[in-house]
């Protein structure tokens, strides 16, 4: 059985948590960043992260008085009175309730946190995309109403953790090297555009749409792209001193939505052997 001291303490958690609850989520592999603001007059004061109950040292992760520690670390800015606990390699079984506390004499001050884990890994659906080199391509997704003035990203490859870290566009910058990406806000619909396309634009990519609360939501898509080379083949035959004609075949590259077509033109030129 909890003791008196044990009880009052989780009495008087669950009372801080209802008032104030700071929600923060990260993905496997990845970390995430918990801040803890605090009143004045505790500038000095130790600060920590705990999990559980905070009912013993073990539930202690990080303290200020010992700031790194495992996969733990925490910095106090006493101008600000914010304390952050950084906590790195995120694993699935890391997500739950955690306590941002602030010592004193008698009870401690408790703010609940709580801790979302996603996989780092996306997506279930990827959309198909085609390509062929030196044309343009465009592919558009639809977003939720709640990400309409929030960041949006575009990434290479599938791991959700690191795909803002690397980010190849952003809706704060929309245009790098081929890269160039619109977000329509009224109609909601991002749209990545690539002009130039090369064998090196081949593989996955994802859209990201940051939320202020709870993890991230993304879109995927895959990239093929294909040579102009070898498209078609053939042989013609003539006479020594007789009027040969070759057909030529022209295309004409179109970058459209999701996909890229080709069009095909036939011009007639006449060489005498």
């Amino acid at each position: 059985m909890w003791s008196l001291q044990n009880l009052l303490l989780a009495l008087c958690m669950c009372v801080r948590s209802a008032a104030e609850l700071i929600r923060v989520s990260g993905h496997e592999g990845g970390e995430v960043h918990v801040s803890c603001p605090y009143s004045t007059g505790y500038e000095s004061h130790e600060k920590y992260l705990c999990k559980n109950n905070c009912a013993n040292d073990d539930d202690v992760l990080i303290k200020t008085t010992e700031p790194n520690k495992n996969k733990y670390s925490i910095h106090d800015d006493e101008r600000k009175r914010v304390f952050t606990a950084t906590i790195s390699d995120l694993r699935r079984t890391d997500a739950g309730r955690y306590w941002c506390g602030v010592t004193r004499k008698g009870m401690d001050i408790y703010t609940e946190v709580h801790l979302e884990v996603g996989p780092d890994t996306c997506c279930a659906q990827s959309t198909k995309l085609q390509s062929y080199e030196e044309s343009s391509v465009s592919i558009s997704f639809r977003y939720e109403p709640k990400y309409q003035n929030h960041l949006k990203y575009v990434c290479r490859g599938n791991q959700t953790s690191t795909c803002l870290e690397k980010a190849i566009l952003t809706s704060d910058n929309k245009q790098h090297e081929r890269f160039r990406l619109t977000d329509d806000k009224v109609s909601r619909k991002l749209t990545v555009f690539i002009t130039g396309v090369t064998r090196n634009h081949a593989g996955s990519y994802l859209l990201g749409y940051h939320g202020n609360t709870g993890l991230d939501a993304f879109s995927a898509f895959e990239l093929k792209v294909e040579a102009w080379c070898c498209v078609r083949s053939d042989q013609v035959s003539g006479i020594v001193g007789r009027p040969l004609t070759v057909r030529c075949p022209t295309r004409r590259r179109t970058g459209l939505t999701g996909s890229s077509s080709v069009r095909e033109t036939t011009a007639t030129t006449a060489q005498t052997w």
